[in-house]
């Protein structure tokens, strides 16, 4: 089960008015193209579900969530990459918690 953070993913639109398109971009030159109206019916399946699928990529699936962009390469359903990505947040949330205890730094 592989789940990769992708840092560098960028969204930018080409074209205008009618004919206005976005990028998806997920690397320096690999994008996924797609209309605008799609690009807003993700943008609201985001905001409604904290999770919306981006594309395909050879084998692995590009999913796009409330905490970043991230690469599936096991063809998990949407419910159990976004636990995963839920998860990863809780361990790193408590693994902070435990760095900060020892520091003897008060959280904010």
């Amino acid at each position: 089960m592989g789940l990769r953070r992708v840092s560098s993913w960028y969204v930018k639109p080409i074209g205008f008015w009618f004919w206005k398109e976005w990028k998806f971009y997920f690397s320096t030159r690999g994008h996924f193209l797609m209309s605008d109206s799609t690009y807003r019916h993700m943008r609201e399946d985001l905001a409604e579900g904290g999770i919306v699928r981006v594309g395909n990529h050879g084998d692995r699936t590009l999913w796009w969530t409330n905490a970043g962009v991230f690469w599936e390469d096991s063809g998990l359903p949407a419910e159990d990459v976004l636990l995963l990505v839920l998860d990863r947040q809780r361990r790193q949330d408590a693994k902070l918690d435990r760095l900060r205890r020892e520091a003897g730094i008060v959280p904010r």
